[in-house]
């Protein structure tokens, strides 16, 4: 099948800013970190070399931006040594709650202006194993150390996400090229450092160079666990709960129930982390719907010791989905306006009526199923057809199937398929439609005694939309 134009565009985007040491690259950034071979715009413009105004314009200029660049150097090489005078030299482990005061430098082709200019983080210095980690709200990066007297230097780029209520993710990264720190001897922690600023604001990415002056008391401040969910959790989608600050990898946190079940979460550890640090707990399977949880974090201890604070939120699942009678939605109730009807502007796919999954919205459309499971059922089965705004788009969402107590399995596109027919809707819209195909899904616990099915059209996030894609399903049910 012919790969949509729309992909191609995916592919020169910029990647999202996340967490680990990922980051964005631009041209940018490499103009404004290369040499600049400079002439004036009069020279350019005319085409000829610059004439007496010319000159004394240059010099004007190349005189301020020398004296700024100069000001910028000793400013940096001012407070390196000052820090330096007082520091002492580090031995063992010491973590710090930072705070690192932000100067951003606006890149040529934009960005924002209205960047953070300070940003809050857990730092981690290990003096005698020579690493550092550095790390906040569920991300974390760590990297060697080099020492000089009592000056710590990263040996290799880490980075730290930052909340930036202008990029369309609600973060940006800041990845540390240079990052130089001591300690006085009041316990107190100074640093410098600089690198590039990345982030995405719609579909196009910016780099901007920044620089940072970081200090810090020793930490202080228990780990926490937010709940950003309200307490009400979807079980067919797995919680991540990211913790305040990374944690050693003993650390632990559970789920109990109220009827006195135990759910362990389990850590999530960056794959290249060295040493080892958790950025935050995930649910490991599908909950139970119409359940409530406490979450337990009394083994939950961060670097500097400190034990973490209960959360304030009791957590509850969603109430279970209507359970699925008629899989064919000939007789089913409470769908109505999710049924379309044989005689319509959209083909139904057996019998009279069929369910239809409308992207007609960026937001998103969900609709979940409760089927029940008899003995000696295998699979969930249904009939479908792709219905595209693209002529040659796919289904981009999520297909989602759990029953409590086992792991959740996903898939994320259904192909449009091919022969493609055409038809015009009662409201002038236009949608491409895919042959009849039939997805089976592998029941996740075949001993249970129902299973739920949860289908999602896919939501607008950073970078360019997929084409809209609905679906329109019927036959469906668990059999063997």
């Amino acid at each position: 099948m012919t790969r949509p134009a729309y992909l191609l565009f995916a592919v020169v985007a910029f990647p999202a800013v996340g967490c680990g040491s990922s980051h964005l690259d631009s041209r940018d950034a490499a103009r404004d970190t290369g040499v600049d071979g400079h002439r004036s715009p009069d020279a350019a413009r005319d085409g000829g070399p610059d004439g007496p105004s010319d000159a004394a314009r240059d010099a004007t200029s190349d005189a301020a931006r020398d004296a700024t660049s100069d000001a910028a150097r000793d400013a940096t090489s001012d407070a390196a040594r000052d820090a330096t005078v007082d520091a002492v030299v580090l031995t063992g482990r010491h973590a710090f709650d930072v705070t690192a005061k932000l100067a951003v430098t606006p890149s040529q082709s934009g960005g924002s202006s209205s960047f953070p200019t300070t940003a809050h983080a857990t730092l981690v210095l290990d003096a005698t194993a020579g690493w550092l980690l550095i790390g906040a709200g569920g991300q974390g990066s760590s990297t060697a150390t080099t020492a000089s007297g009592g000056t710590v230097s990263i040996a290799t780029p880490v980075s730290l996400a930052v909340p930036f209520s202008g990029a369309c993710d609600g973060q940006a990264t800041l990845r540390f090229a240079t990052l130089a720190v001591t300690v006085d001897g009041d316990g107190r922690l100074h640093g410098a450092g600089s690198g590039l600023a990345s982030y995405i604001v719609g579909d196009v990415g910016y780099s901007q160079a920044f620089t940072a002056t970081l200090d810090g008391l020793p930490d202080a401040t228990p780990p926490s666990l937010p709940i950003d969910t309200a307490g009400v959790l979807d079980p067919l989608a797995p919680a991540r709960f990211a913790v305040s600050e990374p944690l050693p990898p003993s650390s632990k946190a559970h789920l109990v129930g109220a009827d006195g079940s135990l759910v362990d979460l389990w850590p999530e550890v960056p794959s290249d982390a060295s040493p080892a640090f958790i950025t935050a707990f995930r649910v490991p399977f599908a909950l139970a719907y119409g359940a409530s949880y406490q979450v337990v974090v009394d083994q939950m201890v961060d670097f500097a010791g400190n034990q973490a604070l209960p959360p304030k939120t009791a957590l509850s699942t969603l109430t279970a989905p209507a359970l699925l009678t008629d899989g064919g939605f000939e007789t089913t109730t409470g769908l109505d306006a999710s049924l379309i009807s044989s005689g319509g502007d959209l083909p139904v796919i057996s019998g009279t009526k069929s369910f239809y999954l409308n992207a007609s919205v960026w937001q998103g459309s969900t609709v979940s199923f409760r089927l029940a499971v008899h003995p000696g059922d295998k699979v969930v089965h249904f009939s479908y057809r792709v219905t595209s705004t693209y002529p040659s788009g796919s289904f981009y969402g999520a297909i989602v199937i759990g029953s409590a107590g086992a792991p959740v399995a996903s898939l994320a596109t259904l192909p449009l398929g091919t022969p493609t027919t055409t038809v015009t809707r009662s409201d002038g819209s236009t949608l491409t439609i895919g042959p009849v195909s039939t997805l089976e899904l592998t029941l996740p616990d075949a001993t249970a005694s129902e299973v739920v099915l949860k289908i999602s059209t896919a939501l607008s996030g950073c970078g360019l939309p997929p084409p809209r894609a609905g679906l329109i399903i019927d036959e469906l049910s668990a059999g063997g």
